[in-house]
């Protein structure tokens, strides 16, 4: 399932989901020269804790248009699972809301560690996630880091949990969580409040994606849309990107971010101008920081039943 992105993410869910495009193309990267496929690690974005009949609180998040109902507990078949949850309470102060995050992240350290024969490299493993985050990407603020499986899976229970309590922490099996905090300042994330160059019309096939801009673009990095689509991930920096995903598609509103945190560079597509005929879009030398560069990212929301 390689990336998997909500069609519309607003609130906490929006630097999430940045977060989560981020740390998949760069553990993708990293921990491919042990031979990872992009199949073989599953990033998700944030999973609700759900009381499932019989089965106790389980974390189950958002997957190809199912809903929530997908269970996020490892599985033997893949290299990596990570996902996101939400811990209470959220600190409000004005219109700043502070969230605390937690990435659990469940590895076969077999698949994900070339050269491990002697040891488990668990420290090495941990490492290449947290650093990714640090110094405070996307706003998130790392706080702890838990390695007992009892402690990570603290909030769920029932019968799936204690399997996942059995085969988690074992050689080669690796299950740890990043403890963070957020604050965002709400009204920045709702679609609604962008000037935009055209009515906003949110309905069923409403959808958002990832531009990664990249020197050296990977073009095999994908991103799975709400519907299961696969797309490029990684695009060339400069003052054009064409998305061919996007032709004749329209597209209501776009973000371009810097590549370290969530300053905005621009704001709504009448800023970027856009060509529906060719999926480009055209980011010229008289905009901030002349053209797309190296690092930066852009969000873009579009109809993709047009």
């Amino acid at each position: 399932m390689s990336n998997n992105l909500l069609p519309r993410p607003t609130g906490i869910d929006y630097p999430i989901q940045l977060l989560q495009s981020w740390l998949y193309e760069q553990l993708y990267t990293k921990w491919g020269e042990s031979g990872l496929t992009s199949e073989l690690l599953q990033v998700y974005g944030r999973a609700y804790r759900n009381n499932v009949v019989d089965n106790g609180y389980v974390p189950q998040a958002f997957i190809e248009g199912i809903d929530y109902n997908n269970d996020m507990f490892y599985d033997d078949r893949i290299a990596a699972l990570l996902w996101f949850g939400l811990n209470d309470p959220t600190t409000v102060k004005g219109v700043g809301h502070t969230y605390n995050v937690t990435l659990y992240c469940f590895c076969n350290l077999e698949l994900v560690t070339p050269n491990n024969d002697t040891q488990r490299m668990d420290e090495q493993v941990i490492n290449d996630v947290r650093n990714l985050i640090l110094p405070n990407r996307y706003g998130f603020f790392v706080k702890n880091v838990e390695r007992d499986v009892d402690k990570v899976l603290k909030r769920f229970s029932g019968k799936v949990k204690n399997d996942a309590l059995a085969k988690n922490n074992q050689q080669p099996k690796l299950c740890f969580a990043i403890e963070m905090t957020n604050t965002i300042e709400i009204t920045a994330y709702q679609e609604c409040a962008l000037p935009l160059a055209t009515p906003l019309y949110f309905n069923a096939m409403t959808a958002q994606i990832i531009v990664i801009f990249k020197d050296n673009p990977n073009t095999s990095i994908t991103q799975t849309l709400f519907n299961g689509v696969k797309i490029q991930l990684q695009y060339p920096t400069g003052n054009t990107v064409t998305i061919p995903h996007l032709i004749g598609r329209d597209v209501f509103s776009s973000f371009t971010l810097d590549g370290n945190n969530m300053t905005t560079v621009s704001q709504a597509v009448n800023y970027v101008p856009y060509d529906p005929v060719t999926g480009t879009f055209t980011y010229g030398s008289d905009y901030p920081n002349d053209g797309f560069q190296d690092g930066m990212v852009m969000i873009l929301t579009f109809n993709e039943n047009s």
